[in-house]
């Protein structure tokens, strides 16, 4: 890479240029100012796109970088002599609702509407005409700090973290779109930790069903309990028709996993719903109304709102994520009662969904750790009976043969092969 000096014989000033032959042979002149640091940095780029043209190889990550922040004069004329083409280099806003339209096809209502308020805030916080290309780490971390402390401020630290994963998600498309090289919003912690997340202990499901005003209501609470539906969305559109009281179980359609070829699952109708469900039925059958098992709270403008006033007449302590924490009792029990494979077909999501964000720690866990029947091989307890209490993710009953194919050997709890 050869770099020309050229000093002005009227100012004495020194400037540089480069001469560089083309991949069609022809040599040119460009010429690059009066800053050396600057003037190798251009020279350099300049250089990379001509061998990735020259040779058909990729272009390094810097020049990546270099082309979205170059004067578009230079850029302009590199274009005209084929060396690269038109940058796109859109702003935050403009991307930002670019993603969204792209999203309209494949997801639900209030994941749209989710994905509108993380845009509201980055147009808030970004001014207007910023580019995607210059957001910088710093930035990143000053908006995941400025959600949660700016004054007026209506969201928790875990909401602030979920919406910061989506503006990170909506960064990593401008990667795949070689918009960037690199995700301003990687290294930020976006997920909620498990020991955080609210267990609902079955006593305080009692003193909140007795408070509930319809059984519409106490269904969906137990339903959300025992079997953790996403609400609203898993139960906007549930009819009778997907109750199937003959085989016990419950046709789930979640717009959330469509998208992912899994439009919808069967749950058993477990012991806490069945009579909740079955009341409801009759209940609705007396009266001739809709197909929908919950006509009236499907159609509920602020669902959580009021849910939230019945948790609290009934004393319960409150908790943050509302319908999260239901579902997240829900799939530690089942994972408990019924084992890893079980579970994660039952509630929809994958087994390392269900380990890092479901499995929570119980107040009996501990008890039950020091109990004398853990300790003695020789008790006579049913051998078929379901232990109800573990939350170390390892299955402890029959599905572990399931699961892994095989038992467990001298190894002990850790096989040489996992089988997860």
């Amino acid at each position: 890479m050869k770099i020309q000096p050229i000093k002005s014989k009227r100012t004495g000033k020194t400037t540089y240029r480069i001469q560089p032959i083309l991949p069609d042979g022809r040599r040119v002149n460009f010429y690059l100012g009066a800053g050396q640091k600057k003037a190798y940095a251009v020279a350099k780029a300049i250089f990379d796109l001509i061998d990735s043209r020259r040779h058909g190889i990729d272009l390094s990550p810097e020049t990546r970088a270099w082309l979205h922040k170059a004067d578009k004069a230079l850029i302009a004329k590199l274009a005209g002599f084929g060396l690269c083409g038109v940058v796109y280099s859109p702003t935050v806003e403009a991307f930002v609702a670019d993603f969204i339209e792209s999203k309209r096809s494949n997801s639900s209502a209030s994941t749209i509407i989710t994905y509108q308020n993380v845009e509201k805030h980055l147009n808030e916080f970004f001014p207007a005409g910023a580019k995607v290309a210059d957001v910088t780490p710093a930035d990143a971390e000053r908006f995941a700090s400025w959600l949660i402390d700016r004054d007026g401020g209506d969201i928790g630290i875990n909401t602030a973290r979920r919406r910061t994963g989506i503006a990170r998600q909506i960064f990593n498309r401008a990667v795949d779109f070689e918009v960037i090289t690199r995700n301003p919003f990687k290294h930020l912690r976006v997920s909620q930790s498990a020991a955080k997340k609210r267990y609902i202990l079955p006593v305080e499901l009692d003193k909140i069903l007795d408070k509930c005003p319809s059984q519409e209501w106490r269904a969906l609470f137990a339903m959300a309990r025992h079997l953790g539906p996403r609400i609203p969305s898993e139960i906007e559109t549930m009819v009778w028709g997907d109750v199937d009281w003959e085989r016990n179980t419950i046709l789930i359609r979640s717009p959330k996993t469509a998208g992912h070829g899994k439009a919808e699952r069967l749950v058993p109708i477990l012991p806490g719903v069945h009579s909740e469900l079955q009341k409801l039925f009759e209940a609705m059958a007396r009266r001739s109304q809709s197909e929908l098992v919950f006509p009236t709270l499907s159609r509920h403008s602020n669902l959580s709102t009021t849910a939230r006033k019945y948790v609290k007449r009934a004393a319960v302590p409150e908790w943050e994520k509302f319908w999260n924490a239901f579902r997240a009792s829900a799939a530690c029990d089942l994972m408990d009662q019924f084992g890893l494979r079980k579970s994660c077909a039952w509630m929809g999501h994958s087994a390392g969904i269900a380990l890092a964000s479901y499995s929570l720690t119980k107040a009996t866990d501990f008890i039950d750790a020091g109990s004398p029947r853990r300790d003695d091989a020789n008790n006579d307890a049913d051998p078929a009976r379901i232990d109800a209490h573990s939350t170390t993710g390892i299955e402890e009953n029959a599905d572990n043969s399931q699961l892994c194919g095989n038992s467990m050997g001298d190894e002990g709890l850790e096989p040489p092969t996992s089988c997860l």
